[in-house]
């Protein structure tokens, strides 16, 4: 069971990262660097 729990921990831990990522991308000033290198990271997950 420990395990299972700690994957749903991760899995928590990186869709709340995601959606952070996803707030930064769609703000209209966030340069264009910063949102090739979020598409990136988010296409890594």
């Amino acid at each position: 069971m420990q395990l299972i729990d700690k994957l749903k921990q991760q899995a928590r831990q990186i869709k709340s990262e995601v959606q952070v990522l996803i707030l930064a991308y769609s703000d209209k000033r966030t340069p264009l660097s910063a949102k090739i290198m979020i598409g990136l990271t988010v296409g890594y997950l």
